[in-house]
């Protein structure tokens, strides 16, 4: 299932708690900048694998996302 989280901007409080539970319990999350990404994962002790996909990013690569979605 595929499940799209805002996140806080600047304040980490900011984010919901079943914000929290769906990154917590995901597969993989995919963020656009992994470096912010990672503080909030860090801030609320979040283990799921992350990454990085951007307009930037190889079709192929995004491809391959979708297909491990399905």
């Amino acid at each position: 299932m595929l499940h799209v989280v805002a996140t806080p901007i600047g304040n980490l409080s900011d984010l919901s708690v079943r914000a929290r539970e769906v990154l917590k319990h995901a597969d993989l999350i995919l963020a656009e900048d992994t470096r912010v990404s990672s503080v909030l994962l860090r801030h609320y002790e979040i283990k799921t694998p992350m990454r990085s996909v951007h307009e930037h990013t190889p079709d192929a690569v995004l491809e391959r996302l979708i297909t491990q979605m399905r």
